[in-house]
Formats: structure tokens, sequence, C-alpha cells
């Protein structure tokens, strides 16, 4: 938490709480901060694959629309492009 209270800009730090916060069960919390980093870096695929790994979360319509968006842009051999393929499978 403090480390997201210092650096808030940090997309990559949202991700990584948002995934601390799902291993201890505060899943709504996690949601939120995954979709925060999602705000500052939509293009990350971590950050949706993090999403499509809640087996309760049903992505929205528009959810799908921007990750489907984001795969066909991102090359499909990067790191990025890779995880949202993935995600939207």
């Amino acid at each position: 938490e403090r480390l997201v209270e210092r650096y808030p800009e940090r997309a990559v730090l949202w991700i990584k709480y948002g995934r601390a916060l799902k291993t201890v069960g505060r899943r709504d919390e996690a949601v939120r901060a995954i979709r925060r980093a999602l705000e500052m870096q939509p293009c990350s695929g971590e950050a949706w694959w993090t999403l499509s790994e809640f087996k309760t979360l049903r992505l929205s319509d528009e959810d799908v629309a921007q990750l489907s968006a984001r795969a066909r842009e991102a090359a499909a051999d990067s790191a990025d492009g890779a995880l949202l393929h993935f995600a939207l499978g």
C-alpha cells in the first residue's frame, strides 16, 4: 500500500498490488487496483491477463472490445501481445 501511495503513477505497482490483494481475498479492491493500472497503461498485457485470471469476474462487453482492440494492435510475439491474446482467450 505504501508503494502505490508513494508512486501512484506507476501502473506496474498497481498491478502487483492488485495481485497481492487478490491473494489475500480482497477481490473488489484488487479489481479496482488493476483497473487503475489499465487507466494508466491500457495496453498492459499483464493487467489484462490478471483481470482474466479472476474466475468470478466477468469482463464487460466494453472490456472485451478494448481487449480485442489492444490484442489486434500488439505484436503477438511481444510480452504484452502474448498476454493480451491469452487474456482474450
